[in-house]
């Protein structure tokens, strides 16, 4: 099996990456436990004009303006109304913070690797563009975002 429960707060255990689980409609997605800075309850968001329509807006952290992001909108879903379980996890890449808002959260799961599949066959279009990989397991599959590309590829065919 690919996926293993695992709910310790680093990146990594036994060399095997950790991924904070979350899903968007039916499907399951995964993001890299490193990269994660905290879960929070979907607040006010305030719309920044111009911005690119995945961009929702800035939602104050503690005093700091980070923008959110709707992970639906980028992977090319479309878009839904928030219901009670949606949130935004912060997430991090260097010095640079965003919220993704998700549905819901799900749980850390360790990956082994070599379980790990390419995504081509599994993702298509705008989706496809933003995986590192995809693991099937428990007789679904696990879409693993890569987030160097989530937060930064261009907008291009979108």
């Amino acid at each position: 099996m690919g996926l293993t429960d695992n709910r310790t707060s680093s990146g990594y255990e036994g060399g095997q990456p950790k991924y904070l689980t979350f899903r968007i409609d039916d499907r399951r997605y995964g993001l890299p436990l490193s990269c994660v800075r905290e879960l929070d309850s979907l607040g006010s968001i305030t719309g920044v004009p111009g911005a690119p329509g995945y961009i929702k807006g800035l939602a104050n952290l503690r005093g700091k303006a980070i923008p959110v992001m709707d992970v639906r909108m980028r992977l090319g879903s479309g878009k839904a109304d928030y219901g009670k379980h949606t949130c935004y996890i912060v997430v991090g890449l260097d010095a640079d913070e965003v919220g993704l808002v998700v549905d819901e959260t799900g749980k850390i799961v360790r990956i082994d690797d070599r379980a790990k599949l390419p995504p081509e066959g599994f993702a298509k279009g705008a989706e496809a563009r933003f995986m590192d990989g995809v693991v099937v397991a428990e007789g679904k599959a696990l879409y693993l975002i890569d987030m160097q590309k989530l937060l930064y590829a261009g907008d291009q065919g979108e």
